[in-house]
């Protein structure tokens, strides 16, 4: 990115960091690298979590990432990182438009494995390859981990064409990650968590 930020000529930059709160929380401005990198290191503490342990099940809120599930594959691959393999992300998200209405082709990928979709991207057959590279990255954290949406706006019809449950319920998608975990598993929670970000400490 910041080469494409060089060559493209862009010569000074003006960016914010906000805080939990949405206050801002600084100003960074000049250089196109050394800038956002200033930037990054006064967010770094605002926006990282440091855990001990991946949790069996995570409850995730989608804010603010919450219009479709194309904005909320933020959460899901932010706090899919934070589940153990094998585990189950909660995704808490309102989705009213749905599953991506942009980017239609994602859906129609549906349960295509990466090298399924790499090799039709070779061939020219995908018109949207950001469509493809948002489900690449999103079929990774499928692949480990188990997906559980709680939306008004996504069907379990919809989900299942994805390769993801959903509910209208959070109690229903809660007893159902604890009957694949069991009642002792790790439940952690996180909100706003589009925006999170998770880094593991040994335990002392």
């Amino acid at each position: 990115m910041e080469e494409i930020a060089i060559r493209s000529g862009l010569k000074f930059i003006v960016n914010v960091v906000l805080g939990a709160s949405g206050q801002v929380a600084a100003v960074v401005a000049g250089d196109v690298v050394k800038a956002p990198r200033a930037g990054i290191e006064i967010a770094r503490p605002i926006y990282t979590m440091e855990l001990e342990e991946r949790p069996d099940i995570v409850v995730a809120s989608s804010h603010p990432a919450d219009r479709d599930l194309w904005q909320g594959f933020k959460p899901v691959n932010n706090c899919g990182m934070v589940v153990k393999d094998g585990g189950t992300l909660i995704l808490l998200i309102p989705a009213p438009e749905g599953i991506a209405p942009d980017h239609t082709q994602l859906v129609n990928f549906g349960t295509a494995s990466a090298g399924e979709v790499l090799a039709l991207v070779a061939q020219g057959k995908v018109a949207d390859e950001v469509a493809a590279a948002t489900y690449l990255a999103f079929e990774r954290t499928r692949r480990r981990v188990n997906i559980i949406l709680v939306s008004d706006g996504i069907p379990c019809s919809e989900a299942a064409k994805i390769g993801i449950s959903a509910t209208t319920s959070f109690p229903d998608a809660l007893a159902a990650a604890f009957e694949r975990h069991g009642q002792s598993a790790r439940v952690g929670v996180v909100t706003q968590g589009a925006d999170i970000m998770a880094t593991f400490v040994s335990k002392a």
